[in-house]
């Protein structure tokens, strides 16, 4: 299950996208996870929290990170990197339902 998250993950934000439409930094975060029968069925529920950034926002920050004026520089302004880090930070859910009738129960 896992693995299928991350793949659908990546295939809806790089693969399936134009290359100027394109998603870097991906992260997600398992927020949920619980076991519901639907008409009686058993299913695996997982909801995520995805975060990343838009291509040129995520290149933007990085040069600003790496560049000659960036972290190794003693001006450099990390709380201001950071503020506009989590404003181009882009946030949204994603739920995934996985019907597990072959093998529930087969463990216990």
């Amino acid at each position: 299950e896992k693995i299928f998250v991350e793949r659908r993950i990546y295939m809806e934000l790089i693969t399936y996208r134009k290359v100027d439409d394109r998603y870097s930094g991906i992260e997600w975060n398992m927020l949920e996870q619980n076991l519901l029968k639907l008409e009686g069925v058993p299913h695996d529920f997982l909801r995520y929290e995805i975060t990343c950034f838009k291509d040129s926002d995520w290149m933007s920050l990085k040069e600003e990170w790496e560049g000659p004026d960036g972290i190794n520089n003693p001006d450099f302004d990390k709380v201001k990197h950071f503020e506009r880090r989590n404003h181009l930070k882009q946030s949204f859910g994603m739920e995934f339902w996985f019907e597990i009738s072959s093998f529930y129960g087969q463990f216990f």
